[in-house]
């Protein structure tokens, strides 16, 4: 009888002293062993699972596992150099446009799958080139079908620009510094061109009265332009002579200026207080017959300038 229950305690016993003597292995499912790298997976039909495995794949613990890809777990992960990849990111061309554009590039051969911000795009010849974005920030993730590999990015798409500087003048020369807008430049000074360069800062000749205007390579970018008078602190009055309506220059920061027009004569046409916009003021002479007038800007210091009505 003593034999008998000893031979059923060391029954009981034996499983768990096999338990201990597999150390990070797999058993259970089939009947195959397979090695990556120092984890060794190895079962047989109907056997318990001992040990425990992590992989990209899933996890492998205590317990059955019948419909787990084991042969994919035991795949290598692949590794690439992070210079393999060359991404370009193209920014929008102006404003609203919504046309940039991702273009990346593979320096090893494989069936490469890129997700950007959740869309799939397959790569053809290691290439691909995905147009007509909107300006804004892109998620984007490299994955290799049946590799264990994975390769994310955020990408940024500039949003489009029109034209802006900023311009000086002394002794009749202006010197204009572009600080957003696509070369090369065409400089017009009263509608004609006298000057195309590439260099965002430059001067041209100018006189008194001078329109000075800066296109760029992108009509949609707009123009940049400065009134040299402006420029000058001069105030001055156009066009003139004039139809009836005419536009007065005011280098100020006021939001309204009081003027005066009288008659040769001196005698007082109109009086009143006008709203500055953008350092214009505009009037009107429509119901007023033909003739020289006098426009008195009351400034800090008051200026006259003559106006000729046709």
């Amino acid at each position: 009888m003593r034999k008998l229950y000893l031979s059923i305690l060391i029954l009981l016993i034996s499983p768990f002293v096999f338990s201990q003597s597999i150390s990070k292995s797999v058993i259970g499912m089939a009947g195959k062993t397979s090695t990556n790298g120092s984890v060794v997976l190895s079962w047989t039909a109907g056997e318990p699972i001992i040990g425990l495995m992590t992989g990209k794949l899933g996890q492998l613990g205590n317990g059955y596992y019948p419909s787990m890809d084991v042969e994919a777990l035991s795949k290598n992960v692949l590794t690439l150099a992070s210079s393999n990849f060359s991404i370009d990111a193209k920014g929008e061309s102006c404003l609203n446009k919504k046309n940039g554009e991702i273009s990346i590039s593979g320096v090893q051969n494989y069936n490469y799958v890129a997700t950007i911000n959740g869309t799939k795009y397959n790569f053809v010849n290691n290439k691909l080139s995905v147009p007509n974005l909107a300006p804004g920030e892109y998620d984007l993730c490299i994955t290799i079908p049946d590799e264990i590999f994975q390769q994310c990015y955020t990408i940024t798409i500039p949003k489009g620009g029109s034209i802006t500087g900023r311009s000086s003048i002394s002794s009749n020369q202006v010197t204009v510094d572009i600080s957003e807008g696509t070369a090369p430049f065409q400089v017009l000074v009263n509608g004609k061109e006298v000057l195309e360069t590439s260099s965002s800062t430059f001067s041209v000749d100018v006189q008194a009265g001078d329109l000075l205007q800066v296109k760029t390579a992108l009509a949609c970018e707009g123009i940049y332009a400065e009134s040299i008078d402006n420029l000058l602190g001069l105030i001055t009055a156009y066009p003139n002579p004039t139809q009836g309506k005419f536009i007065v220059n005011v280098p100020t920061s006021n939001q309204e200026v009081d003027i005066e027009i009288y008659t040769l004569s001196s005698q007082l046409v109109t009086r009143g207080t006008y709203p500055v916009v953008n350092e214009k003021v505009q009037l009107s002479l429509e119901n007023q017959a033909t003739g020289v007038y006098i426009v008195k800007i009351n400034g800090a210091t008051p200026v006259s300038l003559i106006i000729v009505k046709n």
